[in-house]
Formats: structure tokens, C-alpha cells, sequence
């Protein structure tokens, strides 16, 4: 993966985690769907830091 895939590919993933937080702040925090996705978005970009050495 070139630094430029590895750059787009994070920052989607950034993308996503970042909507999922918003989604989860705006609804109550018991809202289970919105924190999972949240949670999951979290997990991926975890596993890139961890896949690219970072």
C-alpha cells in the first residue's frame, strides 16, 4: 500500500469514526446501534495503526 492509499484509507476511516461520534452525541447515550457502529468504527482505524507499524 502506497502512502497515498494508506493516507485516503485512514482519513475515510476517520471519516466514518467521526460521523459515528456525531451521530451517537446527537441521540440519547443509550442509543446501543450508534455506539457499536461508533465502537466498530474505532476497532478499524485501531487495526490500520496496528496493520501499517504506527
Amino acid at each position: 500500500m502506497t502512502s497515498n492509499q494508506a493516507t485516503a484509507e485512514l482519513n475515510k476511516l476517520l471519516s466514518e469514526l467521526e460521523e459515528a461520534r456525531n451521530r451517537y452525541n446527537r441521540l440519547l447515550p443509550q442509543t446501543v446501534d450508534a455506539q457499536v457502529d461508533m465502537e466498530r468504527c474505532e476497532a478499524k482505524v485501531k487495526e490500520f495503526y496496528v496493520a501499517h507499524g504506527l
